[in-house]
């Protein structure tokens, strides 16, 4: 789900979460599991502060609570915050402008898991230097969206009627830039399917790479990711 001061309960949000199947919240498959695994590998987590903008079906939530983390997570959709605090979890419908406190309310690692892309294009800015102020010192901000820059992110960018805002790598420099935060790296969703030593996981891995040495070449355009989604890390910038 998405933050947005645009977005109210209701409109285009009634009935979302039934249509996007978030049936039994704040589980984790094993699929999701391999790929917060890889997506966050290095961020320790244990006995660390995390918050997850628009929590959706509460995945992550498990996945971070059940390796010590300390969780906190806002959502728009009421009845998923209810199940989550039923749950015994830190969940807050609301706005994060308004349901997370910046002057007393800091964090280790805040993940943003496809949310931007509701947000329009005027208030994104805004929203992440509202997140900034959310990061400790050394803190990091993860945040992933459709491509926008990439053919095959189409089929995520507008199977959905909510998103209004298309992002490309570009587009985060410039976010960062404005918005006092340094973007680490942006690349490729890590992809659980493509690791190993399989048969099937090599076939994939080196089918992908082929496509993206080919595409580049055929458009003369310099290397790019081009999955669907794409993650984003930044840091806050220290202030002067």
């Amino acid at each position: 789900m998405n933050t947005t001061t645009d977005i109210q309960p209701g409109g285009d949000y009634v009935g979302y979460a039934e249509w996007k199947g978030w049936n039994n919240p704040f589980t984790c498959s094993s699929q999701q599991s391999a790929y917060f695994n890889g997506e966050l590998e290095g961020i320790v987590l244990k006995d660390k502060r995390v918050l997850e903008i628009g929590f959706g079906q509460g995945s992550f939530v498990r996945w971070c609570h059940d390796r010590g983390a300390q969780v906190t997570a806002c959502e728009l959709i009421p009845e998923l915050c209810d199940a989550g605090k039923a749950l015994g979890f830190d969940t807050r419908n609301g706005l994060v402008q308004s349901c997370i406190n910046a002057d007393t309310e800091h964090f280790d690692l805040v993940a943003v898991f496809d949310v931007v892309e509701h947000i329009p294009t005027a208030e994104v800015v805004a929203f992440f230097a509202h997140l900034r102020k959310l990061l400790n010192p050394d803190g990091h901000l993860l945040v992933r969206v459709p491509n926008g820059q990439s053919p095959f992110g189409l089929i995520y960018q507008y199977g959905d009627i909510t998103h209004i805002n298309v992002l490309s790598p570009g587009r985060f420099q410039q976010i960062a830039d404005a918005s006092g935060l340094r973007m680490i790296v942006c690349a490729n969703a890590y992809a659980p399917g493509e690791q190993g030593s399989g048969i099937a996981a090599i076939l994939r891995r080196t089918l992908r790479r082929t496509l993206e040495f080919l595409i580049m070449k055929a458009y003369l355009l310099s290397p790019t990711p081009l999955a669907p989604n794409i993650v984003a890390r930044f840091t806050p910038k220290a202030v002067a």
